[in-house]
C-alpha cells in the first residue's frame, strides 16, 4: 500500500525562494546552495533559469527546507505581498 503524496500542483521553486528561506543561522551562502543542490541531485542551472518542478522530485517533499520555499514560492503565485513567515 502506498502513502498518498501531496502534490503542489505544478509548483516550481526557484533559487530566488531558496535564498528566501531562512534558517537559524541566517541566509545561505553560494556555497550552500550549491552543496544542496549537489545533495538533492538538482542542477543549480536549472534551479536558476527556470525553477525546478517540486514534483519532479519526489524525494524533496520530506525535506523541512524545501516545505519553506514551497510556502514562499506558494505565496508569491498566488500574488501575497510582504513577507511569508515560513512554517
Amino acid at each position: 500500500m502506498s502513502v498518498p503524496t501531496q502534490t503542489t500542483g505544478g509548483l516550481r521553486i526557484h533559487l530566488r525562494h531558496v535564498r528566501a528561506v531562512d534558517p537559524a543561522g541566517g541566509p545561505l551562502c553560494a556555497p550552500s546552495i550549491r552543496a544542496w543542490c549537489r545533495q538533492q541531485g538538482i542542477d543549480l542551472r536549472t534551479l536558476c533559469e527556470d525553477g525546478i518542478a517540486v514534483d519532479a522530485h519526489p524525494h524533496l517533499h520530506d525535506d523541512p527546507f524545501v516545505a519553506r520555499a514551497i510556502v514562499i514560492a506558494r505565496a508569491e503565485a498566488d500574488g501575497i505581498a510582504g513577507s511569508v513567515d515560513a512554517p
